[in-house]
């Protein structure tokens, strides 16, 4: 979908912030006036990754910012890969990862946790799901 398809369904503006495109194709945009701390990473014109850090965000499954990893764990059972975050990870930071049945392979949902509790999820396509620094 595109941020302006994604306009239209959300009934608000989403934005592509210019300062965020590095002349790469790849941009991040936000909705204005909507939710703080989610924002959506465009390539090539098209939404590829939802970032989400607002606790009032959840999962269709209910599980969003806030939540433990047990509660992560008992709400995907068997279905999650825990490494430790690549920056974080020396401090306990772990990376949940969803893995999805064989017809989403090309999806993805990565939480991010304190070693304890969901700080940060991403949603989107598989390759830019598993981007750690986004467009970077």
């Amino acid at each position: 979908m595109t941020p302006e398809e994604a306009s239209a369904a959300a009934g608000v503006p989403i934005r592509v912030d210019p300062r965020s495109d590095l002349g790469r194709g790849c941009a991040h945009a936000r909705p204005e006036g909507g939710p703080e701390r989610l924002s959506f990473m465009v390539v090539d014109g098209r939404i590829v990754r939802v970032e989400v850090g607002n606790p009032d965000i959840l999962t269709l499954s209910g599980v969003g910012v806030s939540s433990t990893q047990a509660e992560v764990l008992a709400t995907y059972p068997n279905r999650i890969r825990i490494e430790p975050n690549p920056y974080i990870g020396h401090l306990g930071g772990k990376d949940l990862t969803y893995m999805p049945d064989e017809s989403s392979r090309h999806l993805s949902l990565l939480l991010t946790t304190d070693g304890q509790r969901v700080m940060s999820f991403r949603a989107g396509l598989l390759g830019a799901v598993m981007a750690p620094e986004g467009c970077a």
